[in-house]
């Protein structure tokens, strides 16, 4: 399925033009988009704001699971520098291991480290203390699955931003989906399929911009423990302006 992105005076403002296998055209609001995505931790702003404005949304969990993504990274703001924090993973059926098999490694305590590290960076942002202890609590279960820590964690966020977001997963592999925007690629740093644009990203306070400037797209950590209640309003309307740049190159799978 191709989305065609050019702008045409007969098609209402607010809608795109989905081009079906069928030959027939459809006109969608951009508000009302599948989505397919990889799952994440603690996830980007970037994918915070997709999953918040596009209903519904698809989780990609049947795949061999690739490693050095987002399903199990995020990036924070420290006083040095941006900083990533991964999860240990355990492949329970080797190196073909199907993303919703992939297990938690606990024979380091890495929970207590990376969460030291997030209270490092955020104990002086405006409303770290407000969220914590919520967090927390979903951090520091024993999780049987990266699939299922992932899943309470975003929940958990959407509570703390009064967001509703609803996610499904896939229960086959396939190469390219019918009625879905393909993004299980999109988020991966060193060849991301939708190029970050920092213009996208309206800059608000963080604790350490007076060091190396504002960083964009961390995790929405950042976002929640620096904006609080208005973390919401902000990703809703990033989502909408990611939505209406979608490019075709992103949407056709071959």
């Amino acid at each position: 399925m191709l989305l065609l992105s050019y702008k045409n005076p007969a098609i209402p403002q607010g809608f795109c033009i989905f081009a079906g296998s069928n030959s027939f055209l459809y006109l969608v609001q951009p508000s009302v988009f599948k989505l397919l995505l990889p799952t994440a931790w603690l996830p980007s702003v970037e994918y915070f704001a997709l999953i918040a404005t596009a209903a519904p949304v698809t989780i990609e969990v049947v795949e061999s699971y690739p490693k050095q993504t987002c399903r199990n990274r995020c990036y924070i703001a420290t006083a040095n520098k941006v900083m990533p924090l991964s999860v240990p993973v355990v492949k329970t059926d080797g190196n073909h291991t199907r993303t919703d098999r992939m297990g938690i490694a606990y024979t380091e305590p890495w929970q207590r480290n990376h969460w030291r590290t997030i209270e490092a960076a955020y104990r002086n942002s405006a409303w770290f203390i407000h969220y914590e202890d919520d967090l927390k609590h979903v951090f520091f279960e024993r999780h049987q699955t990266l699939v299922a820590m992932n899943d309470l964690l975003i929940q958990q966020l959407a509570r703390s931003m009064k967001l509703k977001v609803a996610l499904e997963k896939t229960r086959i592999w396939s190469h390219s989906a019918e009625v879905s925007i393909d993004l299980r690629g999109a988020f991966e740093a060193t060849n991301p399929l939708i190029p970050h644009d920092p213009s996208l990203f309206p800059s608000y306070f963080q604790n350490f911009a007076d060091r190396y400037g504002f960083q964009s797209n961390l995790s929405v950590i950042d976002l929640l423990f620096n904006c609080g209640p208005e973390a919401g309003d902000y990703l809703k309307t990033l989502g909408e302006k990611l939505l209406k740049r979608l490019s075709p190159e992103v949407i056709n799978q071959p």
